[in-house]
């Protein structure tokens, strides 16, 4: 591909003209080269592997009920445009840049954190990248695999009413196998309390923070999940659950719930691609992008006219770092693209500076956020 190719292949984009196969491979070649790799390429490089991909042009598939990211590419490619007609004026400034880089900005998503909570009030730190068994204090037995929790399958049938709570403090998803076999993911920031055994017709859970379940269904053991001011009933489901304190929403990704609002009672039915959110007293149901809700369970941010003070937010969450800002203004600033969340701090906000719309300085171990100039 030379440069005048990817030239007007940008341009295509930006237009709304280009082919679905030539945004798939705007799509993988944007994933690779934008902020979010620690590698500075130069144009040369560039222009001849995208010249490979350009030969073995795929389209990039997605699950069905996900929205693909065309409209983010199309915004994203507006900033790569730069690249190809500024003379890699961008990339000419990543290596000086690099050499800036503050101690702040090679942080990583945090890898400690996970602690879980017995019966008993005991806490336990688990190592998030171990692999074993834990005898806890209340005789319960522990399996860790893999980024995962499970229990030994006769606590499912014991008589003894046990209740764990597994906290997530690092910037990583972790997964916890219920007794039933429903299986729990969680996000940053994030915990579940929940029986290791269910007895009784319902199966109540509750959650604080961003989890995703994928609930194994028994129509007479009604599964609940339990957030503030709300209850959420699974009629067959895969669902995404944010709950932190000023940002609550239930997004249904296949099956149905149900969502009420507590103590109303007020209840609203879900179908797949569909959210709840709370606007006063009322719950609202409005469309949702799958793809945007589960972008933490594959390792990524992505937003589409998403504001800036929300995407850094889970930034905050997953990297342990404060945000301070020049003036309030500059939170409502909204912004599409995707961003790995497994790489450097640096990589997130090189991808922000780079749209020329706020800038940022690290001052007393905090980043602060600017107008760009």
């Amino acid at each position: 591909m030379t440069e005048t190719e990817l030239k007007g292949l940008l341009e295509r984009i930006e237009k709304g003209t280009a082919t679905d196969e030539e945004k798939a491979l705007m799509e993988a070649w944007l994933l690779q080269y934008s902020p979010d790799s620690d590698k500075a390429y130069q144009p040369a490089e560039i222009l001849a592997d995208a010249g490979m991909v350009w030969d073995k042009i795929a389209p990039v598939h997605f699950k069905p009920s996900v929205k693909p990211m065309w409209p983010r590419i199309a915004a994203a490619a507006s900033i790569v445009l730069v690249l190809a007609t500024g003379g890699y004026a961008l990339l000419q400034r990543q290596a000086a840049q690099k050499q800036m880089v503050t101690n702040i900005e090679r942080l990583v998503p945090k890898r400690a954190g996970l602690v879980l909570t017995l019966n008993t009030g005991k806490r336990i730190a688990l190592n998030p990248s171990a692999n074993g068994n834990i005898r806890a204090a209340d005789g319960t037995q522990v399996h860790q695999h893999n980024g995962e929790i499970s229990y030994d399958a006769g606590i499912a049938n014991s008589n003894e009413l046990l209740t764990h709570t597994l906290t997530n403090n690092s910037g990583n998803k972790y997964s916890l196998t219920l007794a039933d076999g429903t299986e729990a993911y969680l996000d940053a920031q994030s915990s579940i309390t929940y029986p290791l055994n269910f007895k009784g017709k319902l199966r109540e859970v509750s959650v604080t923070g961003q989890a995703y379940f994928k609930v194994k269904h028994s129509a007479a053991h009604p599964f609940l999940v339990h957030i503030k001011n709300q209850t959420i009933e699974d009629i067959g489901t895969e669902f995404n659950i944010r709950a932190y304190e000023d940002d609550v929403a239930t997004t249904l990704v296949e099956g149905s719930v149900r969502v009420q609002l507590n103590p109303t009672g007020k209840n609203v039915l879900l179908t797949p691609g569909q959210q709840t959110v709370v606007t006063g007293n009322k719950l609202v149901v409005k469309d949702a992008d799958l793809e945007e809700t589960v972008d933490w369970l594959q390792g990524k941010l992505i937003f589409s006219h998403r504001e800036l003070g929300d995407i850094l937010a889970d930034v905050s969450r997953i990297y342990g770092v404060q945000f301070a800002w020049q003036n309030n203004g500059l939170k409502a600033i909204k912004f599409n693209g995707a961003v790995s969340r497994t790489r450097k701090l640096a990589a997130i906000l090189e991808f922000f500076r780079n749209t020329g719309k706020v800038n940022f300085l690290i001052k007393d171990n905090q980043v602060q956020v600017i107008e760009a100039r």
